[in-house]
């Protein structure tokens, strides 16, 4: 069993570093067993010991094994898997600074101030009626950027042209829309939810970012899907801006019949420990 160093951003922008140990690897990944908590979807910084490069990446899940470790599998980016010559990629993902801060981009100092304050009372971890540590890291690292013109400028280029990518998808993708793409978007969500809860019961939430990432689709494309789906009441939206099965929708996707997790995850999740690695 390999011991390797993994970087990670805390809220304040420092790299914290955590020793893991790997329990099974890929080109595309790793599995890996830590005394700490990894976030879901959180870039990170992968150092092998011995002469191998670093690569980069982002955490594909993390669970906690109740006996005080941490399972976790972490996804390398392109190009950036450990021992390949060049500089690592950079992070597959990015946080949406604008949607973790539930702001407009076109939002001003004073409101940005104003929404971290009400924000970071709600998530701060000594609020023990809606304290949430990991949406409280994420809401200080928005916050950080956000409310500093010349790092808020950099990141608004950036963010722009995520935007301008999505609307490119959905210009091209606009000639397969109708009802029944609809219907197969709803059914979509569904079963990838419904994989999600099977596969992890105890942390059964996704993103927009990993529902679009996962299903292929911008979320521009799933907007009405989810709209349907909350309305319905078969998920629901929580404050820190994931998605979630209920019990009239994990009974809806069985109805309709949901494939197994294993097939509906095929290809995009790293396997966890102990399990065959995904294609």
């Amino acid at each position: 069993m390999r011991v390797v160093r993994i970087g990670c951003k805390d809220g304040l922008g420092h790299t914290r570093w955590i020793t893991a140990d790997v329990v099974d690897s890929s080109p595309a990944g790793a599995g890996l067993s830590l005394s700490r908590p990894l976030e879901v979807g959180q870039p990170i910084e992968f150092r092998p010991s011995g002469d191998q490069s670093p690569a980069r990446g982002r955490v594909v899940w993390c669970r906690d094994n109740k006996d005080g470790t941490y399972s976790a599998g972490v996804e390398f980016a392109p190009e950036g898997a450990p021992g390949k010559s060049g500089p690592a990629a950079g992070p597959a993902e990015e946080n949406d600074f604008y949607e973790i801060m539930q702001l407009s981009p076109n939002a001003d100092l004073e409101t940005i101030h104003r929404v971290y304050r009400i924000l970071a009372q709600r998530y701060h971890p000594d609020n023990r009626t809606s304290g949430n540590q990991p949406a409280f890291l994420r809401l200080s690292e928005a916050y950080a950027v956000l409310s500093d013109p010349a790092l808020r400028a950099a990141y608004d280029a950036r963010h722009r042209e995520m935007r301008q990518v999505r609307r490119k998808i959905l210009t091209e993708m606009e000639a397969a829309g109708g009802a029944a793409a609809e219907k197969q978007k709803r059914k979509a969500v569904l079963e990838l939810l419904y994989a999600k809860t099977l596969h992890d019961f105890e942390h059964p939430t996704l993103t927009i970012h990993e529902i679009e990432n996962l299903l292929g689709c911008p979320r521009e494309h799933l907007q009405a899907a989810l709209w349907f789906l909350k309305g319905k009441g078969y998920v629901q939206r929580s404050d820190n801006g994931r998605y979630a099965l209920t019990v009239e929708g994990f009974e809806q996707a069985e109805l309709a019949g949901a494939p197994p997790p294993e097939a509906a995850l095929r290809g995009r999740l790293l396997a966890g420990p102990g399990e065959p690695a995904s294609p």
